[in-house]
């Protein structure tokens, strides 16, 4: 083969292993298109990954959140066994019985309860009125700003700090801990009253709680038969053991000749305990906006947070992403049946429709809060992150039996003033029976 014949048929070959401007294009476009899908696959992964999340980060909170509130509900009121009189009345519609809750009696002259607006007091020995064991509130239009267990929450508004508007505030009372069992023949009264000074002494046992930080102020002696709450002037023993002594007093806080010699002795075969009147908690439930930390929030840059306070302390954030919390209560009323209302419509009842009050106890303003059988908590949880391109049914919700459907834009407006956003909503419910108001 000749030196020509070869560059011709070298020149051949490196023709044939190049590609047409046609077959260029036809790669580019298939390139594209495939491109092009695996981009809509992993956008679709994407949004039914974030949907699934959300979905799972709802029901999570909702759960969690109903059965913490639930947990306390379930003490409301709760003082040891030592809850109810018995089976006082059956005058009710068709012959119902009615349940008279048992008050413990006071023979402090001035009671300091956390979170009250003012001390329990009076001239003589009184009763606990049980309506102060559960108070409810609806706070729309600025309202609740006098309640003390709200503390610095007590203005709302749409700013990190403050309470979400147009949303209920929970607060229940009772007794925690496991106190201490009162010895038999301990008690140093000498006649059949207690004085001051009088010496109450204790048992210690395995598991009991230890001795709180400080003196309390009061106690309260409970046992099965009943309770009564006395004061205190000192503690022997220091935590963290448990306490072996309590001394009455100091003078003038003790109604002279009034309270029983019996009430501080102790039971062969009744358990009688003391408790400390610190640990008669105090509860609250509400909302409060956090700031949210997500740099791509947008038009959510707040976030509604449902809270616990006790005692005054600080505020325990339970769950984020609740856009409204509503109370309704089961009260039983004078004729023995069992309505549900709201906060404002128990507050309106008159004392004809309370049930009969017991010993020491009147029937006036409020006094239907004595009567709460049951709490149904009503909660609307967020999916928390947004999640765009929800589909109209996705992004509507149903609460308390009413449907709202949120603009495609995410504008609409929540009872809160706070914009609704593209999110999943669940409506979550937790009725509670009270156990300590219940036979």
């Amino acid at each position: 083969m000749t030196i020509s014949r070869m560059r011709h048929a070298s020149g051949a070959v490196r023709r044939t292993v190049g590609f047409t401007l046609i077959e260029l294009m036809v790669a580019v476009t298939l390139g594209l298109l495939l491109t092009l899908g695996i981009l809509q696959l992993f956008d679709g992964t994407s949004r039914t990954n974030k949907l699934q999340n959300g979905l799972a980060r709802l029901q999570e909170n909702g759960r969690y959140a109903v059965t913490r509130i639930e947990a306390d509900l379930r003490m409301l009121g709760g003082q040891r066994c030592s809850n109810f009189a018995g089976n006082a009345i059956t005058d009710g519609a068709g012959g119902n019985s009615i349940w008279s809750a048992r008050a413990p009696i006071s023979y402090v002259t001035s009671l300091s309860v956390p979170d009250m607006v003012a001390p329990l007091t009076g001239a003589t020995p009184y009763r606990v009125d049980p309506s102060v064991f559960v108070r409810g509130y609806e706070c729309g239009g600025g309202g609740c700003s006098n309640i003390p267990a709200l503390g610095s929450y007590a203005a709302e508004g749409l700013a990190a700090g403050r309470r979400v508007p147009n949303s209920d505030v929970l607060t229940i009372r009772y007794q925690a801990g496991t106190g201490w069992p009162v010895r038999v023949g301990g008690c140093s009264a000498a006649g059949d009253f207690i004085a001051d000074g009088d010496v109450i002494n204790l048992v210690n046992q395995t598991g009991n709680d230890p001795a709180p930080a400080t003196t309390p102020s009061a106690i309260l002696v409970s046992s099965c038969a009943g309770s009564a709450i006395l004061p205190v002037s000192a503690m022997t023993g220091a935590a963290p053991s448990q306490p072996s002594a309590f001394t009455i007093g100091p003078a003038g806080s003790l109604f002279a000749n009034a309270a029983p010699s019996g009430l501080c002795q102790g039971n062969a075969t009744t358990d009688v305990r003391v408790f400390s009147m610190d640990d008669f908690v105090t509860v609250s439930y509400f909302l409060v906006y956090r700031q949210n930390s997500d740099p791509d929030a947008g038009v959510r840059s707040l976030v509604p947070t449902l809270v616990r306070r006790v005692n005054g302390g600080p505020a325990q954030d339970l769950v984020q992403g609740v856009d409204q919390l509503d109370f309704v209560f089961g009260a039983l009323t004078a004729d023995g049946s069992l309505r549900f209302l709201t906060a404002n419509q128990v507050d309106a009842e008159p004392g004809s429709n309370c049930t009969p009050p017991g010993d020491g106890v009147a029937n006036g303003p409020g006094c239907l809060w004595r009567d709460i059988r049951t709490v149904e908590a009503h909660l609307l949880v967020n999916s928390g992150d947004q999640v765009f391109g929800l589909d109209d049914i996705s992004r509507s919700f149903r609460y308390q039996g009413t449907t709202t459907a949120v603009a495609a834009d995410g504008s609409t407006l929540l009872p809160s003033g706070q914009v609704a956003g593209s999110m999943l909503r669940r409506e979550f419910i937790a009725q509670t029976m009270i156990r300590n108001r219940n036979p």
